[in-house]
């Protein structure tokens, strides 16, 4: 009975040993089999790269060399990791230097068409977006290089638009220049950092004069083109009065600028404040300390209307009104509607409440109608420097 149980005992223990053995036999295979595979896999990326290369398709050689690096396909110290990053950086650069150069490309035929304007910057797009694309890899491997990359579109790109101005300067077409600067640039470039680097150009002594035919004392640009059918109008934002609204739309009867101006219609039964305005995101840092905004007012003589804007506190989770002198209309003429040095302001208000100004920044502009019971004409609302 005894030698059974021994038997059976030892067979059982053979069993378990011949398992375990076995298993670990699988997982040494499957470890060297999935090693095989991803060297093979890089093998084989790689001759695929220098294919490409060979045929001079660089585009395609990109790609690949993009899924060897994002992967971390590189395992073996013989396919040489920092090499095969070093080259697609080589070619992505050597494509974005040839995608900017072909970019100036509109620039030689310069009619001043806006259409060929646009299809430049469609151009400066596609650059962008390839570097975008890349950024995760290459902001992390090599950050000075890359940086230096994106400084280098972003100042291209630029150089680009006031290149492009250049011809409605030189045929001294200075309203289609002005239009140019002050809307068409604005579709491309947040209206805060478009107004700092136009200012940095024209502000310049040697450019005073265009500068004076251009916008005449105060570079500025627009916030809201009303001529495009995209533009932001004003809507009721807050206020104490009671009212009807006759009509709020655009309107070509009236503009100070370009075409089109917005118009209200309003017959108030209770008098006092009342905000129209529109949603925006200016950021309001130090460089924006010689910063004002201004709107262009008209209504029947006696109208009274103001320029609003919210300046909003994200650490404070709190917002305050800058509102202007109430300009009064006389002679049926446009008036301006200005707040000046807005950074200065904000920070006043904010220092009073004791509130953080660390990113505050612009959320709402508009007017108050004050209560007044009309027709009144808004146009343009800009954002200038002194």
């Amino acid at each position: 009975m005894s030698k059974v149980r021994l038997s059976v005992n030892t067979k059982f223990k053979f069993v378990r040993y011949m398992n375990s053995k076995r298993f670990l036999i699988i997982v040494v295979f499957a470890f060297a089999l999935g090693s095989l595979c991803l060297n093979s896999s890089t093998w084989f990326r790689l001759k695929l790269a220098r294919f490409y290369e060979k045929r001079r398709s660089e585009l395609d050689e990109m790609r690949v060399y993009k899924k060897i690096v994002r992967k971390g396909m590189v395992t073996n110290s013989r396919y040489k990791s920092k090499k095969v990053e070093s080259t697609l950086l080589a070619l992505i650069i050597k494509n974005i230097n040839r995608d900017l150069k072909a970019c100036d490309w509109y620039l030689k035929n310069n009619k001043g068409k806006i259409e060929d304007f646009e299809k430049g910057m469609d151009a400066y797009a596609k650059v962008e977006q390839v570097y975008v694309e890349y950024s995760p890899i290459f902001s992390k491997l090599s950050p000075a290089i890359w940086n230096g990359v994106g400084v280098k579109i972003k100042n291209n790109k630029f150089k680009f638009c006031i290149l492009y101005a250049k011809y409605y300067i030189e045929k001294e077409e200075w309203v289609k220049a002005r239009e140019f600067h002050t809307k068409e640039l604005v579709k491309y470039y947040e209206p805060e950092r478009l107004l700092i680097s136009l200012a940095d150009i024209f502000n310049l002594p040697n450019n005073s004069e265009i500068k004076k035919k251009i916008w005449g004392d105060e570079v500025y640009v627009s916030l809201n083109d009303l001529d495009i059918k995209e533009a932001p109008i004003l809507n009721f934002w807050t206020g104490n009065t009671e009212s009807k609204v006759n009509f709020h739309g655009l309107t070509d009867k009236e503009s100070y600028r370009g075409n089109i101006s917005e118009n209200l219609k309003i017959v108030y039964t209770k008098a006092g404040y009342d905000y129209w305005a529109f949603f925006i995101d200016i950021p309001l840092g130090a460089q924006m300390g010689n910063v004002g905004l201004r709107t262009y007012l008209k209504g029947e003589d006696g109208f009274k209307g103001a320029l609003v804007v919210n300046i909003n506190y994200p650490l404070a989770k709190r917002s305050g009104v800058l509102r202007s002198d109430r300009v009064k209309v006389l002679n049926n003429n446009w008036q301006e509607a200005i707040i000046t040095d807005i950074y200065k302001k904000a920070k006043s208000m904010a220092d009073q409440m004791g509130w953080s100004i660390q990113d505050m920044y612009i959320d709402r502009v508009g007017i108050d109608t004050a209560g007044y019971s009309g027709n009144i004409y808004i146009d343009d609302f800009e954002l200038f420097t002194i």
